[in-house]
């Protein structure tokens, strides 16, 4: 601060320059300058509609759902010595949802009347 007063003409620091750097750590933690240094933004809304819910074909016609786009990381459970269960996630544990739900038993309980795994 003092250098800007001093080498560089500033005259806005003037005042300030006589302050010892200590003092100013002090101000620092004030209240006062935390409540005056608070900044907040808005969130902003997702572009992407994530888990947007909605009647799938209310017409009757077959709804065809599209689960092969993307692939998943899909935990196994381990229990150590201590009984604690921890979770990894195995590399050939590696697929999209279609084959999770395909391998899961008795896959076809899930799905509504008239849809398959085909």
């Amino acid at each position: 601060m003092e250098g800007e007063w001093a080498v560089y003409g500033h005259l806005e620091f003037g005042n300030i320059s006589r302050i010892s750097v200590a003092h100013l750590y002090n101000l620092r933690r004030s209240f006062l300058y935390r409540d005056m240094t608070k900044r907040y933004t808005k969130t902003k809304p997702a572009v992407v509609k994530i888990g947007e819910r909605k009647r799938l074909n209310p017409g009757g016609s077959p709804v065809i759902l599209e689960l092969t786009l993307f692939t998943s990381f899909f935990p196994v459970s381990i229990v150590d010595r201590k009984g604690k269960v921890k979770k990894t996630y195995p590399c050939d544990e590696v697929m999209t949802p279609y084959d999770k739900l395909k391998s899961l038993p008795g896959a076809e309980s899930y799905l509504q009347p008239g849809v398959t795994l085909q």
